[in-house]
């Protein structure tokens, strides 16, 4: 029995897509190139390769979007530190994923040394 359509959908939605950083490759190497490098290890969502606002080329590093974690762990296993056009490059997830995992942060809490008093920084009258 097949599945319907909207099965597939709905596990795209609902899945963690997983944003990695890429840097180190060379100026040369376009979208299609980069793409063609991932696609191997997984299902890309987005790339985008940075580049500079005046002339338009390349800053070597680039964000690409996975749509499930496991292609991730497997992009990431299988190209970082690998050499291409003589440069090693460097595939981690982005700042994002590696916070998620940890214990989010209580953003009206004092810090243990500060008593109960606190105090605030003067305003200048005028």
């Amino acid at each position: 029995m097949q599945k319907p359509r909207y099965f597939n959908i709905l596990s795209i939605i609902f899945n963690p897509m997983a944003k990695l950083f890429v840097v180190g490759f060379s100026r040369e190497m376009d979208e299609i190139s980069l793409l063609e490098l991932f696609t191997t290890y997984c299902t890309v969502g987005t790339l985008t390769i940075v580049r500079d606002q005046e002339t338009n080329e390349s800053r070597c590093f680039g964000f690409v979007t996975v749509l499930d974690p496991a292609g991730a762990k497997r992009a990431i296993e299988a190209l970082d530190g690998i050499v291409i056009d003589g440069r090693t490059i460097s595939v981690r997830l982005t700042g994002n994923e590696t916070s998620q995992k940890q214990e989010p942060a209580r953003p009206f809490s004092r810090k243990p040394d500060q008593g109960s008093k606190t105090q605030r920084a003067k305003r200048p009258r005028r």
